[in-house]
């Protein structure tokens, strides 16, 4: 399948840049060159931006495997194009726009994933056979042959599907809210394009003077009375001449700039909370806006997408202890000051050791930090019932070590 290099090449030049893409389908696809709309553009640029700088971890049987081939194919290198950023911010994109993304799993003869290639929707067909269960890729780039690609080997990333096969593009929903807002926009740009927005007027009470001579005259008046040095000066009119200074009507534009309803709209199929789009929110804080952001809106985009990878990418025995996960610690960590009580925490309650909350600033391990170390004042909830015993008669734990500690002895 060489060929699937030489489509990456071309993705970023000639097809990249039509307006509309015609699929196999027969249905129209969207790049995202072809977004004009700004709510519908920062919606899209924000939830794929922060979703591809999410690292994906590999996690097996609850540990996190920072060494693994997956973490660098997904993260780093999924191919030899572009960068595990650029891949993860491809596919989220093209999914929030046309419903669904695809991506070529290539793989070695021991059948694990080396090199994952996106693939344009345009050149991508799903079939579900009739009478049977079986689903069929169709691949049909523009300078090659049609090719029948298996499910294990597409990544096929959809956030809503009411058959399971098919995504559908939350784009669909929005039609007149999006209409209605390019109605707007138009109305404020014919407003200034062919609008007639004058200062004021000076009226001649006698004669009717030529194109040259009223030209003269503006030019006369204009000289005299604007500027920064003629502000707050008094007028001199001869009794042949009246000014009448006019105001411009921004009634049209209060309507616009006050008409909110689409953007609201946008922000809710999207999932994205208002502020996302530059609307205000008062009352909360930083730190509960991305709580808020993390909780409803990321971890729902966050489980289809990893549902996907531990579909297609796990197979059993693996798949029985390795799971994927999106790293969203960044969300949580708003400033320097939640990031640093959160890491003494850990420490103090032996879940990190001096090497790990080193290596969360970047410092590098020092020679015995791998020990943990916990407060004194907890006890094992199984002897809890013995120590009490025990200090009220002021006799030793018999749980503890002879010789050892003087804890639960009598004063």
């Amino acid at each position: 399948m060489a060929f699937f290099r030489s489509i990456n090449q071309q993705s970023a030049g000639r097809r990249e840049f039509n307006e509309i893409l015609v699929g196999l389908d027969g249905l129209s696809y969207v790049p995202a060159t072809a977004i004009k709309n700004s709510d519908v553009f920062t919606a899209v640029h924000v939830l794929a931006s922060d979703i591809a700088a999410s690292p994906i971890m590999i996690r097996n049987d609850g540990i996190e495997e920072k060494d693994s081939d997956l973490f660098q194919l997904i993260n780093e290198r999924p191919n030899e194009y572009y960068s595990g950023y650029s891949f993860k911010y491809i596919l989220v994109a093209n999914a929030l726009l046309n419903g669904q993304s695809f991506a070529f799993i290539k793989r070695d003869k021991h059948g694990t994933p080396w090199e994952l290639i996106h693939m344009l929707n345009s050149e991508v067909s799903v079939d579900q056979i009739k009478g049977r269960n079986d689903i069929v890729y169709r691949y049909y780039p523009s300078d090659g042959k049609e090719t029948i690609l298996k499910p294990s080997d597409v990544l096929h990333i959809k956030f809503s599907s009411l058959d399971g096969v098919n995504g559908k593009s939350l784009l669909s929903c929005l039609k007149h809210e999006l209409e209605s807002q390019e109605a707007g926009k138009r109305l404020v740009t014919d407003f200034f394009r062919r609008g007639t927005n004058l200062s004021g007027i000076v009226t001649l009470k006698k004669g009717v003077p030529s194109p040259e001579a009223r030209e003269n005259l503006r030019n006369e008046f204009e000289k005299v009375n604007s500027g920064v040095r003629n502000q707050q000066r008094i007028a001199v009119l001869s009794e042949n001449e009246d000014f009448k200074q006019l105001e411009i009507s921004t009634k049209v534009l209060e309507i616009v700039n006050n008409y909110t309803h689409s953007t609201k709209q946008i922000a809710k199929v999207f999932g994205l909370p208002p502020h996302k789009l530059g609307i205000e929110q008062v009352n909360t804080s930083l730190e509960q806006a991305n709580l808020d952001y993390l909780t409803n809106t990321l971890s729902n985009y966050f489980a289809a997408i990893t549902a996907e990878l531990n579909f297609k990418m796990l197979f059993y025995p693996e798949s029985r202890t390795k799971r994927f996960q999106f790293d969203a610690r960044r969300f949580k960590e708003t400033d320097a000051k939640t990031k640093r009580e959160n890491v003494i925490a850990l420490l103090q309650n032996g879940i990190y050791s001096q090497n790990d909350a080193l290596a969360e600033y970047g410092i590098a391990p020092i020679e015995n930090g791998d020990r943990r170390f916990m407060s004194l004042n907890f006890v094992d909830v199984d002897i809890m019932d013995e120590i009490q015993k025990a200090k009220a008669k002021g006799l030793p734990i018999p749980s503890l070590d002879k010789g050892g500690d003087d804890i639960g002895k009598g004063d």
